[in-house]
């Protein structure tokens, strides 16, 4: 039946196919060619666009009437929900495959995009669906190519003393500093291999991207948040945007803007189009104002220009405008193919001299000039076309006019900028990857002035104020020619009413924003144009967590024509008792007079300590010195702990804890008495590894710091031993190896890392693979590292490595051993090491070498304890609750005599035995066995005796009189007593006294006693009181006794105790002397 069925479905695909043959062009022949070489079972990484895309330029009136800020968060808003609707469907399908067809990457917004691995079978599916209208290759290609060397610097390269380079002063830049406009405030996101953010000219004004940012961008290559540059390209860029000359030479054009790292290209200069589409997508959605980006795919290349074109139309939307390199083709390719995608996008502004109108982009294209002016020899021409890209099918070229591109040229040759391996020096390239982000930074000077500009207006200042060369007019080697920043600047209007400086006024008089302070702001506003404006009302807002406003509003009234106007305490706020030094803090102005709106902001340092906990050491010079932890070991764990702030901070308590019960402390808490503002010190704790710890095992160390209102909690994964595969079994049996391709993987003696083995690629030919495969079970986040040796042939055969079908590293050549080192999240993955061969030539062995592979934590079963310290009370059964993962059986045992119902679930009911009463505690142990070993935990279950009184539950008094009743309580105080009718009384101390004044026979009933733990003693006791009555003396009346005569006195009641005031205690006396003779009555016996 079993065959039946595969038949039949064969039968029933071909049939969907053949209804569907059209649909199946939506695979572009560039994948459908890769899928023919490759394995079936190898995932490949594509680009599945939707038919349904996002038009918010038919909406472009709408978009451009809006403020800045909203325009930028309508935009982002309405591309994420219509994205979300329209890739609800497909998504759904795509969750339920499994893990050998499918691997999601991105979720596009700002296009209609996804960008996922899949496999061959995977993709067939996907081809015959309605919702999408193209599938392709997101390859991988090398899009930063070096030019010939051009005439380097003077060794050392030239680095005067304040030194501006000849770009920044060719095109005036520098004439515009002296005028007050820098950049400062606008964030240009650099898109490219990453950026040395260390570099001295660029440190003090990167993008702060908080704690998920913290390294000031992103790295869509690598997907980590570290985009340090490991090419140069990319600081270069960034360097003639903003390098503002700390190091010696003024490099940037905009020396005080913000750089937005935005790594979407490796070291190679190679990079993905659904990185780059990522970058551009954060960039819109983290607030950058300007996009620099030199790079491009050669058309020959097949991008998907529909997708990049929606890509910079959606930026347009938000109000972003990009400065795109047109390429270093250099008329080498014939029209309208020369200048690269997405150079090729349209500008947001037509120049009268593109007579030929169709749609607009975010794109403004760069060519690039030398030093004299002329056209470089490498810059790309233009026209281009798009009459057959659909749905735009504009600009149609030959015989008509096409596009004209570029929009504007910059100085490309020859270019000195910041260098990306040394951080205070520069190296110099050449291309127009240089000239765009002089353009970029022209841009930022432009929004500095006016930042309420749209991209339309900056295109348009920058093509009109440029230098004409080449024919008359805007053409297709210079645009309209090379940027002019002084002139630009010069044509560029002022804003209305805006910021202009401000004061504190808080309770310690620093004038400093400091934590728990209520402040109010004297701020001036500038109205910079030649026009009046009358009730103007201004706003103060602030994002910050550590800032609440309690006043702003405040109507400034009228504005004269280029006139300021202050108003003392317009703004009022309060800061958080939690606010640390250094923070950046953002005050937004909007400003209206109900019919225009004018945005500006400032930034305040605050100022306090900053603590923070930094990286964690182990010192095991006790144990085997081999700086990690092993089973048995004693060590020192030393954690480094930072006060970046400006003032000290005080007794910061440190406390730390494991996941789990391998690593033990000597003790959990340290308090460090003081830290010095800007200063550092180290904390040790001393910890003994358990010997039965597995090899392999993980824990999760959590420190939690605290100072006061201040802290901060970071986890450290802590791995015991290392887990190693180097072969020196001789075979493949340590680990469940798997292999495919078209010959298996060997282990060889030849030279290997270290040992005597390592592992060899497969022979194989031409368009083939040989690939290793291992399926683990990581038990935490933590990284995989391996040695490798590449001999083949350089630049056509690689080793390949793959975590979970996602390719994350490329090697080839001829290069000896050196170790890669990649990160790996908690769970199950597959690591894949393919040798491909594509050339026909050898090189080298012909072959790839693996050794010395330290693989994460193993996944170890796991447990959690709801309590591993409870107390029960004496003749009470313990109902345990617990949680295990990643076990195949449970096991709980005592070292009492008690007894589980049942010994091998998760959370039974223990009930001690006579010997766990009397000790008052046992100990109960859960062992969790798994796959890769075995995890146990303790509950100390403390057993106490229930609380005890004693009372005398009869006593008698004489009315009026005040009676006490003292109790004995035994057992844990403070106690509860409940008395019946009364309620509870809270007894501190023992013996407790109850008292009253007697006026009748009266009782209470003690129902029971609690004591602090819980345990309950429920006997119950009446105690009563009898009242007396007071007895009644009469002696007779008074009388007068002769001297030496007797009187016999009689109290006449018999039993009771007496005092006379002769001294006496019998109930009848003789009297024979002179004075007043009383008697008291004590009390009837």
């Amino acid at each position: 039946m079993k065959n039946v069925y595969l038949v039949f479905f064969t039968l029933l695909f071909s049939v969907l196919m053949a209804g569907n043959t059209e649909k199946t062009s939506i695979i572009t022949q560039d994948l459908q060619s890769y899928m023919e070489q490759k394995d079936n079972s190898e995932l490949i990484r594509v680009n599945l666009r939707f038919a349904a895309q996002h038009k918010l330029l038919n909406r472009y009136s709408e978009f451009k009437a809006m403020p800045n800020n909203q325009r930028r968060e309508t935009a982002v808003q309405e591309l994420k929900s219509l994205s979300k609707e329209t890739q609800k469907e497909l998504m759904t399908f795509l969750n339920i495959q499994n893990a050998q067809d499918y691997k999601l990457i991105h979720q596009f917004w700002i296009s209609n995009v996804i960008t996922c691995y899949a496999s061959p079978a995977l993709i067939e599916q996907l081809a015959i669906r309605s919702d999408l209208d193209r599938i392709d290759i997101d390859e991988e290609r090398i899009l930063i190519e070096e030019l010939p060397e051009s005439t380097p610097f003077d060794p050392p390269m030239d680095k005067g003393v304040d030194e501006i380079t000849y770009n920044v002063s060719k095109v005036n830049a520098d004439d515009v500093w002296a005028l007050g406009y820098t950049g400062e405030g606008i964030i240009v996101s650099v898109i490219d291999c990453g950026v040395n953010y260390n570099h001295v000219d660029l440190s003090d004004h990167m993008w702060d991207g908080g704690d998920d940012y913290p390294l000031h961008g992103y790295d869509f290559y690598n997907n980590d948040n570290d985009p340090m540059d490991d090419n140069s390209h990319g600081t270069h860029c960034a360097g003639t945007v903003a390098g503002d000359g700390t190091a010696g030479s003024q490099t940037g054009m905009a020396p005080d803007a913000t750089i937005m790292a935005c790594k979407a290209l490796n070291a190679g200069g190679g990079g993905n189009e659904s990185d780059v589409w990522a970058a551009i997508e954060f960039s819109v959605e983290q607030g950058a104002h300007v996009i620099s980006m030199s790079l491009g795919w050669p058309h020959s290349y097949n991008p998907d220009r529909e997708t990049w074109r929606n890509t910079y139309d959606n930026a347009l939307a938000a109000g972003v405008v990009a400065a795109v390199a047109a390429g270093n083709e250099g008329g080498s390719v014939n029209d309208p193919d020369d200048v690269r995608t997405p150079g090729d996008c349209p500008p947001p502004w037509l120049n009268p001299d593109q007579t030929l109108e169709g749609g607009i982009s975010a794109v403004v294209c760069v060519g690039a000039t030398n030093s004299g002016d002329g056209l470089a020899s490498f810059s790309s021409r233009g026209p281009v076309t798009w009459i057959n890209v659909d749905p735009f099918n504009d600009y149609p070229f030959n015989p008509e006019l096409g596009l004209l591109r570029p929009d504007v040229s910059a100085p490309g040759v020859d270019i000195k900028s910041c260098d990306a391996f040394n951080n205070d020096d520069y190296t110099m390239m050449s291309g127009t990857s240089m000239a765009t982000p002089g353009v970029a930074g022209v841009m930022a000077l432009i929004l500095s002035k006016n930042p309420d500009l749209s991209p339309a207006e900056i295109c348009m200042i920058l093509e009109t104020t440029a230098v004409d060369l080449g024919d008359e007019g805007k053409d297709n080697l210079f645009g309209s020619g090379r940027i002019d920043a002084l002139d630009a600047i010069e044509n560029t209007s002022e804003q209305g009413p805006i910021y202009e400086s401000h004061a504190f006024n808080d309770p310690n008089g620093n004038g400093k924003i400091e934590a728990g302070e209520a402040i109010t702001i004297d701020m001036t506003m500038f109205n910079g144009r030649d026009v009046a404006y009358t009730n103007v009302e201004v706003t103060l807002s602030c994002e910050s967590e550590f800032i609440t406003m309690t006043d702003d509003v405040e109507n400034y009234g009228d504005f004269a024509a280029v006139a300021s106007v202050e108003v003392a305490e317009a703004f009022a706020f309060t800061a958080a008792e939690n606010l640390p030094g250094l923070e950046n803090i953002r005050f937004d102005i909007s400003a209206t007079d109900g019919t225009e709106v004018w945005t500006s902001s400032f930034n305040v340092i605050s100022y306090g300590p900053k603590l923070s906990i930094g990286e964690m050491t182990i010192d095991d010079a006790a144990g085997n010195g081999n700086g990690r932890l092993d089973p048995g070991e004693e060590a020192d764990l030393i954690f480094n702990i930072h006060n970046a702030g400006q003032t000290a901070a005080q007794d910061i308590l440190l406390e730390i804890a494991s996941s789990g019960n391998f690593i033990n402390f000597e003790t959990t808490t340290y308090t460090i008495e003081e830290l010095a503002a800007t200063g550092e010190t180290q904390v040790a704790f001393s910890v003994i590894v358990s010997e039965s710890a597995p090899i392999g095992a993980a824990e999760i160390l959590t420190l939690d710091l605290s100072s006061g209102f201040y802290t901060d909690t970071k986890d450290f994964n802590v791995s015991i031993g290392l887990i190693v595969e180097d072969w020196e079994t001789g075979d493949f049996t340590q680990f469940n190896w798997t292999f495919g391709g078209n010959s298996d993987w060997s282990i060889t003696d030849n030279d290997p890392y270290e040992g005597t083995y390592c592992s060899k690629s497969g022979a194989i030919g031409n368009s083939a693979s040989s690939n290793m495969q291992l399926e683990y079970e990581s038990g935490s986040d933590g990284t995989i590292s391996f040695f490798r040796k590449i001999s083949t042939e350089n630049n056509y055969d690689y080793l390949r490595f793959f975590i979970d079908g996602n390719e994350m590293d490329a090697w080839s050549g001829n290069q000896d051993w050196s170790e890669a080192v990649y990160d790996v999240s908690a769970g199950t993955h597959i690591f894949k090491w393919s040798y491909t061969k594509d050339g026909s030539t050898v090189g080298g062995d012909d072959a790839v070498y693996v050794d010395f592979i330290i693989l994460p934590p193993l996944m170890l079963p796991s447990i959690v304890l709801d309590e591993d310290t409870p107390t029960i009370c004496s003749g009470e059964s313990y109902e345990i609750t617990a949680e295990a993962d990643n076990y195949e059986s449970l096991a709980w045992t005592t070292a009492g005599d008690g007894s589980f119902d049942n010994e091998e679930i998760l959370n039974p009911v223990y009930t001690p035995g006579t010997s766990d009463m009397e000790n008052g505690m046992v100990v109960l142990t859960l062992t969790a066995t798994g796959s890769n070993g075995d995890v146990s935990a303790n509950i100390i279950l403390s057993i106490n005796e229930l609380p005890f009184y004693s009372i005398n539950e009869n006593t008698d008094a004489c009315i009026n009189s005040v009676v006490e009743i003292p109790t004995e309580i035994s057992g844990v105080g403070p106690y509860t007593m409940t008395i019946e009718n009364i309620g509870d009384i809270e007894i501190s101390e023992t013996p407790y006294i109850f008292s009253w004044t007697v006026e009748q026979d009266s009782s209470f009933v003690i129902l029971q006693v609690m004591d602090i733990i819980g345990c309950v003693y429920e006997e119950q006791t009446t105690v009563s009181v009898s009242a007396r009555d007071l007895p009644i003396v009469d002696l007779g009346e008074d009388q007068t006794l002769c001297m030496n005569h007797e009187i016999t006195l009689d109290a006449g009641n018999e039993g009771a105790t007496y005092l006379w005031s002769t001294g006496e205690e019998t109930q009848t006396i003789m009297v024979d002397t002179a004075g007043l003779k009383f008697l008291r009555f004590l009390g009837i016996l």
